[in-house]
């Protein structure tokens, strides 16, 4: 295996086997963390068993950089107070309508600029 997904897997002792959200959760089970396993299937999962999939976003979210992206979105829906898996949850959201709003072939930091064009559409 590699990958971020299984890196953490490993270093928590998990099995790596499995579907992707059964990995996401035995990894949130394990961790006691909210795990994003970002992808063209994202998987949102919680250490209490909670689980949210995505809706399918842009492969251009592939790109070096868009995972900075969706860090930072999830992180200020925690700092306006969001409770965490709730963050993970509207940031993964954000991510994929901020992709659906950039043309083909868009940049880490031209997908960040739209994020705020996202934020006001679900407003």
């Amino acid at each position: 295996m590699k990958g971020e997904l299984a890196v953490l897997e490993r270093t928590f002792d998990c099995t790596g086997s499995g579907s992707k959200p059964a990995r996401a959760a035995e990894l949130a089970r394990a961790s006691g963390m909210i795990i994003v396993a970002k992808g063209p299937d994202t998987v949102i999962a919680a250490p209490d068993g909670r689980m949210q999939l995505a809706r399918r976003a842009s492969s251009w979210l592939s790109t070096a950089g868009t995972g900075d992206v969706l860090a930072g979105a999830i992180a200020s829906r925690l700092a306006c107070g969001a409770e965490p898996f709730a963050a993970a949850c509207q940031g993964v959201w954000l991510h994929g309508e901020a992709a659906h709003l950039c043309p083909p072939a868009f940049t880490a930091g031209e997908l960040a600029g739209a994020i705020r064009s996202a934020y006001a559409a679900c407003l």
